[in-house]
C-alpha cells in the first residue's frame, strides 16, 4: 500500500490554499461592494450637480444653493475616501493574488512529488511481483524435474 510520507504537508498546503483563496474571494467581494457605493456616490453627486445647474434657470433662495453646494462639496469627499479605499482594496487584493498563486505553486510542487513517488512505488511492487512470479515459476519447473 502507497504511503506518501509528505502527505501532511500536503494536506497543510491544500488547507492554506483554501484559506488564502477564501481570503481573496472575500476581498473581492468587498472590492465590488466598494466600487458599487463609489458609483453611488458618483451618480448622486451627478444628480446633484444638475439640480444646482437647474437652480439657475429659476429663483431659488441662496439658502438652498448654499446647501446644495455644501452637500456637492461633501459628496466630492465622500467620492475621494471611497476612491481612496478602493485603491488600498486593490493593493490588498493584489497582494493576496500574489500570495494565492505562490500557495498555489507549492500545492502543485508536492502533489507533482506525490506522483513521483507514487510511479516509483508502482515501479519497484511491479519488479517485486515479477520476481516472485518467477520465484514462482522456477519452483514449479523444479517439482517437475524431480
Amino acid at each position: 500500500m502507497f504511503q506518501f510520507r509528505f502527505q501532511s504537508i500536503l494536506e497543510y498546503r491544500k488547507a492554506l490554499e483554501d484559506r488564502i483563496q477564501s481570503d481573496f474571494a472575500e476581498g473581492k467581494r468587498l472590492l465590488e461592494a466598494r466600487l458599487k457605493a463609489l458609483d453611488d456616490v458618483r451618480a448622486e453627486k451627478a444628480r446633484r450637480m444638475e439640480a444646482l445647474r437647474s437652480m439657475d434657470r429659476m429663483r431659488v433662495a441662496p439658502s438652498d444653493v448654499s446647501f446644495l453646494a455644501s452637500y456637492i462639496r461633501f459628496l466630492r469627499e465622500a467620492e475621494s475616501r471611497e476612491e481612496n479605499a478602493v485603491t488600498e482594496m486593490k493593493t490588498s487584493l493584489e497582494e493576496k493574488r500574489k500570495e494565492l498563486v505562490s500557495a498555489m505553486k507549492e500545492r502543485k510542487i508536492m502533489e507533482e512529488l506525490r506522483k513521483r513517488h507514487m510511479l516509483e512505488f508502482q515501479v519497484s511492487e511491479k519488479a517485486l511481483e515479477n520476481r516472485n512470479l518467477d520465484e514462482i515459476g522456477v519452483t514449479r519447473f523444479r517439482k517437475r524435474g524431480l
